[in-house]
């Protein structure tokens, strides 16, 4: 389609109420998706601190485990 000026072109033909509010409609749905996105990974970063920190705290007062140090299988090994 093409439009002969700018006016035109925001007219769209008259169609412009119907064009401009889905991109609107669309644009504001990529932001609503960004925020929830954005404040849902903070969320869940300030959930699994606060598990390490518990985890840490009690492995403190009864050992190590997986978690606190990567090295230590979490395997049981039978010895003869």
């Amino acid at each position: 389609m093409f439009f002969d000026s700018f006016a035109d072109f925001i007219h769209m033909g008259g169609h412009a109420v119907f064009v401009w509010s889905c991109y609107g409609i669309v644009l504001v749905s990529l932001v609503v998706t960004y925020v929830f996105s954005v404040r849902g990974v903070d969320r869940s970063k300030k959930m699994l601190d606060g598990y390490y920190r518990r985890t840490a705290r009690r492995d403190g007062e009864n050992g190590e485990n997986a978690f606190s140090n990567p090295n230590v299988s979490t395997s049981r090994s039978t010895e003869e």
